[in-house]
């Protein structure tokens, strides 16, 4: 039986360091919903879309050697446009069903920001995107059960910010893709069973006043009890309800022009942030008590 699968978005409550500063922490384990994807490729033509697992090296299939690469993209539509990107970085969870292998020699991998289109519907490994010149090597793995953590991806993370259309995920290939096989690492995917290990992203950014980061609209919510009112939504384009721990309780894709109403009904008593996005990319907060 599979565990439910769900998606993990938190956003910190921002914390004002001064009339013009804001800071953000922003966590992301999500799985396949809401353009988050993957693809697992190889040069033997088989291609795993949204697979349960990612990751790159030379291996077999029916006793025949076999290259894989691995494409993977987190949506960052929450993450404010123009931030400045105080630091970012990505956990890959071993998946335990697949080891990693050094029986052939040193399983280096890289990770590559990519830096053109591709689709899940016609990606092979003929027609494989460009990469960038952003690129990681992320080692070895020591043991069987590797896990890389803490990965430093600022400068990835950072352009996007500054460029959200060219947001086309990371790469993750063999940094020596000839030579003998049983040298590969691999890390649990995006729909993974187990949603703990599903990749994940923490960036932590600073919102400066004079960009499009912070909200020049003074918003006004009213607690009607049962539902939260936001009037004046010609600009919003997303709310998202977080609660005191960060996590997010309700997110709503807005397509009025005159008011917002969030139904709460659902949710447990307690102190909430309503957390709004414009169409520019401008960011604000505001708290409601659930009764």
């Amino acid at each position: 039986m599979q565990m439910k699968r769900l998606s993990l978005i938190i956003i910190s409550t921002l914390t004002f360091l001064t009339a013009s500063a804001q800071q953000g922490v922003l966590h992301l384990q999500p799985d396949t919903s809401n353009g988050n994807h993957s693809s697992y490729i190889s040069d033997d033509g088989s291609v795993c879309n949204n697979c349960w697992i990612i990751g790159a090296g030379l291996g077999t299939v029916s006793a025949v050697p076999v290259l894989s690469r691995s494409y993977f993209q987190f949506n960052l539509s929450l993450l404010p446009n123009g931030a400045a990107i105080d630091s970012a970085f990505l956990n890959l969870f071993h998946e335990p069903t697949v080891l990693q292998n050094t029986q052939g020699g040193s399983n280096d991998v890289m990770l590559t920001r990519v830096s053109t289109a591709w689709n899940m519907a016609s990606i092979n490994f003929l027609n494989q995107p460009a990469w960038s010149a952003d690129s990681i090597n992320l080692g070895p793995s020591f043991t069987p059960t590797d896990d890389k953590v803490h990965i430093d991806v600022k400068n990835s993370v950072q352009f996007w910010s500054l460029n959200p259309s060219l947001n086309f995920g990371w790469s993750v290939y063999a940094r020596t893709e000839i030579g003998p096989i049983y040298r590969f690492q691999h890390w649990a995917g995006f729909s993974n069973s187990d949603t703990t290990r599903h990749p994940s992203l923490d960036i932590y950014y600073t919102l400066t006043a004079g960009t499009n980061s912070i909200s020049k609209i003074k918003y006004e919510l009213r607690n009607l009890g049962e539902s939260i009112v936001i009037d004046g939504a010609d600009e919003i384009i997303e709310v998202a309800v977080m609660n005191v721990c960060g996590q997010q309780a309700l997110q709503q894709i807005i397509n009025s022009s005159d008011k917002i109403n969030i139904s709460i009904i659902g949710l447990p008593v307690g102190l909430y942030v309503a957390q709004i996005k414009e169409k520019n990319g401008a960011m604000q907060s505001l708290k409601f008590i659930k009764q």
